[in-house]
């Protein structure tokens, strides 16, 4: 993939034995400084801008938890009965961090601390559509036809509750569960959001995640920031503007 400026890494596979590169001391919660812009924030030359992001963004993973750095406007297992019930081990706060880290990647806040996401502070609606497992696990789920069948009905979820009180009212899907663990790009991915445990506890840490999974939250962030700067007319119409701003190559 060839992105509309030139990307600050090399594209490269990663030697043997590597080590990430030190990280800035706020990356991991604690730590003093400004806030950063994660190397793929960059790369995709995210939004700068601090007004509002109005664009909701679909996550459809393994729950999105409790973040500072998050702007998370509703959780939802559509898997559940009506009354939360019958939930077949999906929470709506994942315990596993992936769900998190691939939402900050699309929206982590323009706060002045820990990182900014591609689309910072877009307005993110957790749906939760797989267990707490490795991903691994997770492709297993899918060949077995139980995760097929949860990711269904998060998209008829979706259709079904787009919320149409939001000034601009476009929403984009992000989906990036796969058992690919794959990463021939920097080494410094995505310093994002990414609380251990899925409870009532409100998370400020950081931590990277490498892989293929990775790629989709960042073409969410950008399809999202298309959306509310240009105003598309339709769902076809923002496919080519996301197309337009990244070229294939």
């Amino acid at each position: 993939m060839q992105f509309s400026q030139t990307p600050p890494w090399s594209d490269t596979p990663l030697p043997p034995g590597w080590t990430p590169n030190p990280a800035p001391a706020n990356f991991f919660g604690g730590g003093g400084g400004s806030e950063i812009s994660a190397w793929g924030r960059v790369a995709v030359n995210g939004k700068v801008s601090t007004a509002v992001a109005k664009t909701q963004v679909y996550v459809l993973d393994a729950g999105v938890g409790n973040h500072v750095d998050l702007n998370v406007m509703q959780r939802v297992n559509p898997s559940c009965s009506t009354n939360g019930t019958n939930c077949i081990g999906l929470p709506s706060i994942g315990w596993y961090p992936h769900g998190t880290h691939v939402a900050g990647i699309i929206g982590a806040k323009d706060s002045g601390v820990g990182v900014r996401g591609v689309n910072a502070g877009a307005p993110i609606f957790s749906v939760s559509v797989a267990d707490a497992q490795d991903t691994a696990n997770v492709c297993a789920y899918v060949l077995a036809g139980a995760l097929l069948s949860s990711i269904l009905s998060g998209l008829d979820w979706i259709k079904a509750n787009v919320v149409a009180t939001f000034p601009y009212r476009v929403a984009v899907v992000n989906m990036s569960i796969s058992g690919s663990s794959v990463s021939r790009t920097n080494p410094t991915l995505s310093g994002v959001p990414f609380p251990q445990k899925g409870n009532g506890t409100i998370y400020n840490n950081y931590g990277r995640l490498s892989g293929t999974s990775m790629a989709a939250p960042h073409i969410a962030g950008v399809a999202a920031w298309l959306a509310e700067t240009y105003n598309p007319s339709s769902a076809d119409a923002l496919e080519t503007l996301v197309r337009s701003y990244i070229v294939a190559g």
